[in-house]
């Protein structure tokens, strides 16, 4: 999926004004299959919980707690990629009768730290996380 600088732009602005008027949530589009890929990247031990919720907007959405967002560079760039690869995707479910479904994922900020240091010394020496 190939996004251009634009979007990308376009949804950083959306992020740091979220990130300004709530400090500790953003709201991002998602689609259920990457929510999927999602469990396998931060794993068990980085997410609190998951909880169902109906969208206004009949789009289904994240909310990602991202507290050191601005404040640590590396992890920035790891969820810059995220976002490039994973979040930016809209999506319905027929199924459903127009009603779409949302989830709300939260890590920890010790979660977060413990992952940028992990990736930064490359104790494994390869990415933690592997998509099968």
């Amino acid at each position: 999926m190939k996004i251009s600088n634009f979007k990308m732009g376009k949804l950083f602005s959306i992020i740091r004004l979220g990130y300004l008027l709530n400090h500790d949530f953003i709201i991002l589009p998602v689609s259920k299959y990457y929510l999927n890929i999602l469990k396998v990247l931060f794993s068990k031990n980085f997410i609190l919980g998951f909880f169902l919720f109906y969208d206004n907007n009949s789009f289904l959405k994240a909310k990602i707690y991202l507290k050191y967002f601005f404040e640590r560079p590396f992890f920035n760039f790891i969820v810059y990629n995220l976002l490039k690869y994973f979040f930016f995707i809209r999506i319905k479910f027929k199924f459903f009768k127009g009603i779409d479904y949302g989830f709300m994922l939260f890590t920890t900020s010790l979660g977060l730290i413990f992952l940028e240091d992990c990736l930064i010394n490359k104790i494994t020496g390869k990415f933690l996380f592997h998509l099968k």
